[in-house]
Formats: C-alpha cells, structure tokens, sequence
C-alpha cells in the first residue's frame, strides 16, 4: 500500500482484514480486568447518614427567616471544618468501640453539603459493612456536642441514621470490564494500523505502475493449489 495515498476506507478494510488481532486485543482485556477486579481489588461498602444545620441555638425561639437560613449556608463550609477535624475523629475513635485511629477514621469519613443546602450528609466507606455504619452513627451522635463547643449559637439535628450497606459501593466490575474492553478494542485496531502504514510492499500493479512509472508487461496469477493438484 502507497503510504501517501492511505485513505481511511483502506485502514478500516485492514482493520476488518485482521479483525482476530482487534478481537484476541479486547478478549485479553476483557478477562483481564475481570479477573483482576473480583481478585486483586478489596470490596468496600459506603454507609451514610445526614444532619441539618441550623442557624440558631436550639433553647431560643425558632426563626426562619431568610436571613437564618443565608446565615446557616455560611456556616456550612465551617461545620464541615468542624466535623472534619482531628479534634472531633478523636473522640469519634475513643467513642465508636472499634479499634481504629483517628487517622484511620479520617480517612474513610467525609462531610459534605447536600446540593449546597443546610443538609450535611456524613459517609464512611470500608470493607466492613456494619464497621461502617457504626462509624457514621458515632459520627451523627457527636456532631452535635462538638458543633456547640466550637459555635456558639449553632446546633444540627440528625436527619437520617445510618443503615448497614449490603450492595459494595466499589469496585464497579462492569464499569471496569467496559472500560478496559474499550481500550483493548482501541490497543489492537491501533496496532493493525500501525502495521499496515509501515508495510511498504507492493500489493498492487496498479500502484506499481503509479510509483515507477513503468508498464506491467504481465502479473502472475492466483492459483488454488489444491484446485490445481486435483485437476492433475
């Protein structure tokens, strides 16, 4: 094939041509990536729970306000500060009855706002289902203390306890499997291409004619070698 007249019709025809190459490419990193997410990558489960924010102490009298609630929208990113704080998974840890440090907790809880709402939602994600869970209720239950020994004037309120996961949050084996197929799929079209634009032979007598400019005086025909055995 004539590296300067490549045509992309000609690449999917070679690609179609080798297609056992694309085919074996996206097989290999089909099972692969099966394999190695049911065996190499630890399932973990997420538990969650939420609190709600509010902007005022909870012995004075309820106000809402637009005020109040623009004031407790402000207050977000500090109780997330708040409840992110090695301060507060320190007491979590000596609270929970399991036997992880503060570090530890710290790395597998997260605070977040709902939709940048007053709602806060607190999720523990870890190996251990029920491990998990106890953890977010530990959580839930000390938020409120620590809010009021850091703020003065502001409270939460629980909203949703926790609840033992039973389906894993991750890994995601058909996300994986889909991903990793598609690029072995890509991988093996990719090599086939690259094979076929560094093949300089000569194919074709047509493109014979047209790089040397000379004519074909004759070309030797396809034989079927059993068709011509059996004749003799």
């Amino acid at each position: 094939m004539n590296k300067e007249e490549v045509s992309v019709f000609d690449l999917v025809f070679s690609v179609l041509h080798r297609w056992w190459v694309v085919a074996l490419f996206t097989i290999v990193f089909f099972v692969g990536s099966f394999v190695y997410t049911k065996t190499m990558i630890t399932p973990v489960y997420t538990a969650k729970g939420s609190l709600y924010i509010s902007a005022y102490d909870s012995g004075l009298a309820l106000r809402t306000d637009y005020n109040d609630m623009l004031y407790a929208q402000e207050l977000v990113k500090n109780y997330v500060e708040i409840l992110t704080s090695n301060t507060f998974f320190k007491s979590v840890s000596a609270e929970s009855g399991l036997d992880y440090t503060f570090k530890e907790i710290a790395s597998m809880v997260s605070v977040s706002s709902l939709n940048e709402t007053e709602v806060l939602v607190v999720k523990c994600t870890h190996p251990n289902p029920e491990h998990a869970a106890i953890i977010v209720e530990t959580v839930l239950n000390n938020a409120q203390a620590e809010v009021a020994r850091v703020v003065s004037g502001g409270s939460v309120k629980i909203i949703d306890h926790p609840e033992i996961p039973t389906a894993t949050s991750a890994p995601n084996t058909r996300r994986n499997v889909t991903i990793f197929s598609l690029l072995g799929f890509i991988l093996g079209a990719a090599l086939v291409i690259i094979i076929e634009l560094l093949d300089d032979r000569v194919k074709e007598s047509v493109t014979l004619r047209e790089k040397f400019n000379y004519p074909v005086l004759a070309e030797l025909p396809m034989f079927d070698i059993e068709q011509a055995s059996q004749k003799n």
